[in-house]
């Protein structure tokens, strides 16, 4: 059987290349087309949700029962270094990742056996060689975190749709033109992919032989992600035009503009806000950095569901962690090696090594335009974008601005919210007043206004400023549910109240979110690297669905389907948010951060005011419903919520569990 199925549109070139592929298999095997025991799947737009590169022109997958028999007509180099050229060869199966490239002849160069295109509107040229070996390896990410055993053997393509055969470099490559049959494509496969001598036949194979298994990877790859209420609450913010009394379209781009505020403010949506204007309006490739990997999956899903492309040609709006982002500028400037393994051990160290060399002059400014010529894909940013700023140490800083302009820079401070540092950043640097234009944002745009009163209450009795908490009295309301009690995961019941709460007001059990103290996270004995939380096991055990955060590989991704429960480490929530927002054990993630500031601060009561900024990163994460939970034990936690829910008992809700 023969079939086509994905996300894109019909009138798109990739599509367009789908069906003159399916023409191309059918002319010389019109058998396959209803074959039991031939399967040939051809996949448009597949999307690898939650990858460096999401977006797939051509999956193609081929299973066969039946093996079908070809006779080569060019040679290939087996693993062993031999160059055969059988009679015939056996396809057991293949798997194909083929970049469509719809240029013209005079926009296309090859540099050996590299494919450069053109770019007319940016005036550039993009490396696909590189584009297609980045979308092979976000296809076996994606097979593995699908728990796909074993993951087939990919193979990259690139198919030049407007170039002729006669246009390209000498073989072996993985190039095809626009001529190409499909027996070019099988010999093309085998060149890039060698076959086995298996019991006196040489057999392709890609070790994929479960149709079960390859019918999961196509619905995961043709999966589309309903968006929520909040969602779509979300898109309609970021697609509005940016206030016209912050005149912040008029001054990216000329100065090193600075968004202030706490958190809920509103950062990181006039971030997106901005991003989204130059996206659509003047076809801008836009950098978003960040610390938390878990906010980066978030924000890769909103845009993966507004259909802004993350990909690494024409404009785009990509979204990384500070931490990738630095492995490549330090690898681009000599400093790591191919072979680095411990690279976030000695992190500090690299950047300090970087920093001294751009600083002395090692690294001149020719040499940073042939960096920026020669990896276009990682380092051409027409604009960079900075969420939790923060939080970013001054050597970050120093090393972004000796390789861009600060008139590229947007950055969202969210002022003592911090995760990696004991003081804030100061963004400012050694530029002068003129450079740079300051933003102040005070009102609260995601929690109700009692949520947000609550909170600045709550801040003051920890001794922080409760001043600075404005609510929104546009949006009235929101509800407190303060439980107490030791056995915060036994009661079915009253999980399914809040997740009824959540459905009853329009939203998705996706739209809530979980939070967890690291002593409720275990490490998993069958994975050395790997661990769970206990609420995500508890929650698979009664039935229900669970995106588990704990997991540093699953904290990568994004949840798929509407009905999981996200769940994360307290470590892992600032600037993530949910309608309904559950913060299990409370006072234990307090006294687990005022004993880690204890140990490393000076004597006095400064730990305690940091345990208290940490308390209200996860406080400030709900829009309606904010659920605290505490253990039993008596503690200051418990104390300061007594004195404010006595404050506001409209709105709060005590219980024992």
């Amino acid at each position: 059987m023969l079939t086509i199925s994905g996300l894109a549109q019909p009138n798109t070139s990739e599509y367009t290349a789908a069906l003159s592929l399916k023409d191309k298999i059918l002319q010389e095997y019109p058998q396959i087309e209803n074959s039991a025991s031939e399967s040939i799947s051809i996949i448009v737009g597949a999307k690898c949700h939650g990858q460096m590169v999401r977006d797939i022109d051509i999956i193609v997958i081929g299973n066969f029962a039946s093996p079908v028999t070809f006779r080569p007509f060019l040679p290939f180099t087996t693993r062993a270094g031999d160059v055969e050229r059988p009679d015939s060869i056996v396809v057991d199966s293949f798997c194909l990742v083929i970049e469509v490239k719809s240029h013209s002849a005079e926009r296309v160069r090859f540099t050996g056996s590299q494919v450069g295109v053109f770019y007319a509107n940016r005036h550039e040229w993009h490396d696909a060689s590189h584009q297609n070996e980045m979308q092979k390896q976000s296809l076996i990410n994606y097979l593995r975190l699908l728990g796909i055993s074993p993951v087939p053997w990919i193979t990259p393509l690139i198919w030049l749709i407007n170039v002729p055969g006669s246009d390209l470099p000498p073989r072996p490559h993985n190039i095809l033109g626009s001529d190409a049959r499909w027996s070019l494509f099988l010999n093309v496969i085998t060149q890039v992919s060698p076959p086995r001598s298996m019991e006196r036949q040489w057999r392709l194979s890609a070790n994929y032989d479960n149709a079960a298994s390859i019918n999961k990877v196509i619905q995961a790859l043709t999966k589309v992600i309903t968006p929520t209420a909040i969602d779509r609450r979300r898109m309609e913010q970021i697609n509005q035009r940016v206030a016209d009394e912050l005149h912040l379209q008029n001054l990216v781009g000329q100065k090193l503009l600075i968004l202030r505020g706490r958190g809920g403010s509103g950062k990181t949506v006039r971030l997106l806000q901005l991003a989204k204007h130059l996206y659509d309006d003047s076809a801008q490739r836009i950098l978003i950095l960040t610390y938390n990997r878990a906010l980066v999956a978030d924000l890769r899903r909103l845009l993966t569901i507004m259909g802004i492309s993350d990909g690494v040609a024409n404009r785009s709006i990509q979204i990384q962690t500070v931490q990738s982002f630095f492995y490549s500028v330090l690898h681009g400037l000599g400093i790591l090696s191919d072979t680095e393994d411990n690279f976030l051990e000695k992190y500090s160290a690299f950047k300090s090594e970087a920093l001294l060399m751009l600083s002395a002059g090692a690294v001149q400014e020719d040499d940073i335009k042939g960096l920026m010529l020669s990896h276009r894909l990682k380092f051409s940013w027409d604009f960079i974008f900075i969420d939790e700023a923060q939080d970013f140490p001054d050597d970050e800083r120093d090393i972004l601005f000796h390789l861009y302009s600060h008139r590229i820079f947007a950055v969202a401070d969210g002022i003592d919210q911090l995760i990696r540092s004991q003081s804030p950043a100061d963004w400012r640097g050694n530029l002068q007043a003129r450079d740079l234009h300051t933003v102040s944002l005070k009102t609260c745009l995601r929690m109700k206004a009692g949520l947000t009163r609550f909170i600045g209450a709550l801040a003051g009795e920890f001794g922080l400023q409760e001043s600075e908490w404005i609510a929104n009295e546009f949006v009235p309301g929101g509800r407190i549910i303060i439980v107490e009690g030791s056995k915060s995961l036994a009661d079915k019941q009253q999980f399914e109240s809040w997740i009824n709460q959540t459905k009853q007001a329009g939203n998705e059990p996706v739209d809530m979110l979980f939070c967890v103290p690291p002593n409720m996270v275990k490490p998993n004995p069958s994975q050395d690297d790997a661990a769970y939380s206990e609420v995500a096991k508890q929650f698979r055990d009664w039935g229900w669905k669970a995106w588990d955060g704990a997991s540093f590989a699953i904290r990568g991704t994004y949840p798929t389907e509407n009905d999981e429960l996200r769940i994360v480490q307290y470590d892992s929530c600032r600037g993530l948010e949910g309608w309904t927002v559950v913060l299990l054990e409370l006072d234990e993630f307090y006294d687990y951060k005022l004993k880690q500031l204890t140990t490393s601060a000076t004597a006095g009561d400064q730990p305690k005011i940091q345990a208290a900024r940490w308390l209200l990163i996860p406080l400030t994460r709900a829009m309606d419903t904010l659920v605290i939970h505490i253990t039993e034990q008596g503690s200051p936690v418990r104390d300061a919520l007594k004195t404010v829910a006595s404050q506001f008992s409209d709105i709060v809700e005590w219980h024992r569990a």
